[in-house]
């Protein structure tokens, strides 16, 4: 769950989980859960490397991130939102 400081009932926005993907059109879909995998796996590598946060997204992550914000309208998932905290994105 995506919650604000881990408290219930102040979500940080829709949560991308079985159920929203669940109803979205397969493309859509599977660009999340790709995106989602790609900066986990960003953010093990990291950690495994001793980086401290903010990180530095990968280029494809920076791109896939723009992606998301104007072509799903990502800033209403939590994980998005979530993902500001821990990476340095270039504002546009």
């Amino acid at each position: 769950m995506c919650y604000y400081n881990r408290i219930p009932g102040q979500q940080l926005g829709i949560p991308l989980d079985n159920e929203t993907l669940g109803v979205m059109e397969y493309e859509e879909a599977r660009f999340w859960m790709d995106f989602l995998m790609q900066a986990q796996q960003e953010i093990k590598d990291a950690e495994n490397s001793g980086e401290q946060q903010p990180l530095v997204p990968s280029e494809s992550l920076r791109r896939k991130r723009q992606r998301a914000l104007t072509q799903y309208d990502g800033e209403k998932y939590c994980q998005m939102r979530q993902m500001a905290k821990i990476f340095i994105f270039p504002v546009f």
